[in-house]
């Protein structure tokens, strides 16, 4: 289908092949722009009634760090721990940097057995979940471009979420 043929659609109120075509790798022409351009001009666009769903654009909070947590995780296997080995130290990584996000005082950091003692088993479960893709709201949205940017990468956008809230 060509774009024109999806924007007749969309006019219509079948946004379905326009949808098709903006995933497939067809190109999009200057013309075409154009034509995308009007679309938009000439109708409102309005969510749907209920709950918003989180843009496949952005990543909340939680999802930022259970990539995080994942990311180590990884990391850790790749140092062949075992799996509950490598979860355990994944979320001994993120409490160590969540505590040097949260410290006021210049106290000694947490030993690793301190940071340990904190893990939640409701935190143990989640993250173990993620990792096995057992995670629902995870998987129905894309993959985010957290997985790509490396540590730093993960620390800095957990720092912007941080500051968000």
């Amino acid at each position: 289908m060509c774009w024109v043929a999806a924007l007749q659609e969309a006019d219509k109120g079948n946004l379905e092949p326009l949808i098709a075509l903006f995933l497939s790798q067809q190109d999009l022409g200057p013309k075409d722009r154009m034509f995308i351009a009007d679309l938009l001009d000439r109708h409102n666009l309005k969510k749907k009634p209920g709950r918003q769903a989180i843009p496949a654009y952005r990543t909340s909070k939680s999802e930022a760090i259970l990539s995080y947590q994942k990311h180590r995780y990884k990391a850790h296997r790749d140092d062949r721990k075992p799996v509950d080995k490598a979860v355990e130290a994944a979320l001994i990584d993120y409490k160590r940097l969540e505590w040097e996000w949260e410290r006021e005082n210049s106290g000694p950091p947490p030993t690793d057995e301190e940071l340990a003692e904190s893990i939640t088993d409701d935190e143990y479960n989640r993250l173990e979940n993620y990792v096995q893709g057992r995670r629902g709201s995870s998987r129905r949205k894309p993959k985010s471009n957290l997985s790509e940017i490396g540590d730093t990468g993960f620390v800095e956008e957990l720092k912007n979420l941080q500051n968000k809230n």
